[in-house]
């Protein structure tokens, strides 16, 4: 329990420093001039459209966590990878020490949950020519619980 708490605190903590569209925006005010009126109103809602600029999406989303580049007869396409993370809960054995009334020590044995951080791909958006071809977001995986689908 003692983990999930400190897990809590480390993920709030952290979400003070993350930047914020608002912040983004002023760090990159000309392109943010620049964006047509329907970009703006996206950009705003931190969303993504296709045929977006890379700096329009960066003022949405933010930093891309992985940059990838590739190529088809068609060119070469950019993408762009945002992560997220997920808490998950696993059960095992634990044992612990344990003294009975005569003072004999033995182990007591439970089956206890414990919590991990499991990061995935949330979102991918590939670029072509310098405008926004497609993206997507992706689920959280889903937790490995049994009855959990």
């Amino acid at each position: 329990m003692t983990r999930v708490f400190l897990l809590a605190i480390l993920v709030s903590f952290s979400a003070c420093k993350t930047p914020t569209v608002e912040s983004r925006k002023t760090e990159r005010s000309d392109a943010y001039s620049k964006l047509s009126s329907e970009d703006r109103v996206l950009v705003d809602r931190g969303q993504v459209g296709v045929g977006m600029t890379p700096d329009a999406v960066y003022i949405a989303w933010g930093k891309p966590d992985q940059v990838l580049h590739s190529g088809s007869a068609e060119g070469v396409y950019e993408t762009w990878l945002y992560q997220g993370s997920t808490l998950k809960r696993r059960h095992s054995w634990q044992f612990r020490e344990a003294q009975d009334q005569n003072g004999r020590v033995f182990f007591v044995r439970s089956f206890e949950p414990d919590y991990y951080s499991q990061e995935y791909i949330k979102a991918e958006i590939r670029f072509f020519e310098g405008k926004v071809k497609d993206w997507k977001t992706l689920g959280s995986p889903l937790n490995n619980e049994p009855g959990r689908y």
